[in-house]
């Protein structure tokens, strides 16, 4: 019987050993949620990538992540251990008159002065075929202008303030298309 505990204690010890030494570091990151896929599975936290598909992360929420870094040669191998949400974002981007009506499309909401808001008014159509309608407004609630939201069908999955980074995602997503809809 003694030898049993003995035995227990030591692989303890050792599964305890493990736990420490599996992360290189552990860090606190606060940040804005701007990117949520939910059919892969991660997030963006101010354009940084997390590997999390929790239903209750929205774009434009202010959270709070526990990460533990897993390497140190490796970029974006981290483990979220713990999130938190700080702020929920303004409850006007709940509102369902902002989904796109079509499938497999998105709904632009751009925010901004006539300037910010120019290159909407005759995109051109090969940047933006992902988009079936874009609206635009000079101000919203009490959203910071200027700023740039895309929504789903189902919920907003993207928000910038850069033109360019619209396109750069527009991009990226009509590349993933393919492998999204194989997956459903």
């Amino acid at each position: 019987m003694a030898h049993c505990i003995s035995c227990f204690m030591k692989k303890m010890k050792f599964f305890e050993q493990i736990k420490d030494h599996t992360y290189v570091s552990r860090e606190t990151i606060k940040g804005n949620v701007t990117k949520v896929n939910r059919e892969l599975g991660f997030i963006y936290v101010d354009d940084h990538p997390f590997s999390l598909n929790d239903t209750f992360i929205r774009v434009g929420q202010h959270i709070q992540l526990d990460v533990g870094n897993v390497s140190k040669e490796l970029p974006y191998q981290q483990v979220v251990e713990k999130f938190e949400v700080l702020e929920e974002p303004d409850k006007v981007l709940l509102k369902k008159e902002w989904l796109s009506k079509k499938e497999d499309k998105l709904s632009l909401l751009v925010i901004g002065d006539e300037v910010f808001s120019n290159p909407f008014k005759n995109p051109h159509k090969e940047d933006l075929t992902l988009i079936d309608e874009i609206t635009i407004k000079k101000s919203l609630s009490s959203i910071k202008a200027p700023i740039i939201f895309l929504f789903n069908t189902e919920e907003l999955v993207f928000q910038t303030d850069s033109y360019d980074n619209l396109l750069k995602y527009l991009f990226e997503t009509e590349q993933l298309l393919p492998l999204t809809n194989d997956r459903k």
